[in-house]
């Protein structure tokens, strides 16, 4: 099937939104991406199967359990759709992230499947926005003005319709449930939950009567219930407290920089 290439409000496909100013998804554009626009421009002109396609898209990202009782377990495993992780370079999420991309692509999408509109082709959409809305979202929305926003889209090739629709999503309502999914599904470290320290000196050892050296003893309880017990000679904690005291120093001098400040 050949796509025809957008026309009318579209623009370049670069990283670039004019001037010296990169857009929001970075100096190299993800294929998914870079194609997005012309796969687009295949579907209906009305916006109908463009906003339900982002509708799956948007419940990929809110998590909503489908069911292990959906038959879509030989759909799943079509050449197309491993065609559409391959595209996105989704294969490096998680197992959890994989099955809801599978369920909501396969099920969202398929009753949308017509003559006019191959399940190839919504894939191939469905790969895209996936990618655009990943990279948006992860640029806090207070940070990032909305007429930006606006001006990449148009730079990276979408007409203004479909910009629209992508802009509701990242400044709408839809982007608290997202957030709170993705800290919900994160995979986070244990943190430190308790922290004990003493101060033991050994008087003699097998081979010295009189050693009167101290040590300290530490034990950390992680927030996972683990707990870690390491002894050090009093010159290795003053190296401990010295480089945790230089880290948090450069931590602070990094928030100050003007990058990281938000308007």
């Amino acid at each position: 099937m050949a796509f025809k290439m957008p026309t009318g409000g579209g623009g370049s496909s670069s990283g670039s939104s004019g001037g010296d100013r990169t857009t929001f998804v970075g100096v190299i554009v993800p294929r998914a991406i870079k194609n997005l626009p012309k796969y687009i421009a295949a579907l209906p002109e009305s916006n109908e199967v463009f906003k339900s396609i982002l509708n799956v898209v948007v419940a990929s990202f809110e998590g909503e359990e489908l069911g292990d009782d959906c038959a879509v377990t030989d759909l799943c495993l079509s050449s197309s759709f491993h065609l559409y992780l391959a595209i996105s370079g989704i294969f490096s999420c998680s197992a959890h992230q994989l099955k809801y991309l599978r369920s909501h692509a396969m099920i969202g999408l398929s009753s949308l499947v017509t003559k006019e509109v191959s399940e190839e082709l919504l894939h191939h959409v469905f790969a895209g926005l996936h990618a655009l809305l990943t990279a948006a979202l992860r640029h806090p929305p207070k940070s990032f003005k909305k007429q930006h926003f606006a001006d990449d889209l148009h730079a990276l090739g979408l007409e203004t319709k479909q910009a629209t629709e992508i802009s509701k999503v990242v400044y709408g309502a839809k982007r608290a449930s997202i957030e709170d999914t993705h800290d919900k599904n994160a995979i986070k470290l244990p943190q430190l939950a308790d922290f004990k320290w003493r101060v033991d000196v050994a008087i003699s050892t097998s081979e010295l009567q009189r050693v009167m050296k101290p040590a300290v003893l530490m034990q950390m309880t992680l927030s996972d219930g683990t707990i870690q017990t390491f002894e050090m000679p009093v010159e290795q904690f003053h190296k401990l407290r010295y480089n945790t005291a230089f880290v948090l120093k450069e931590m602070e001098d990094l928030e100050k920089r003007g990058i990281l400040q938000q308007p």
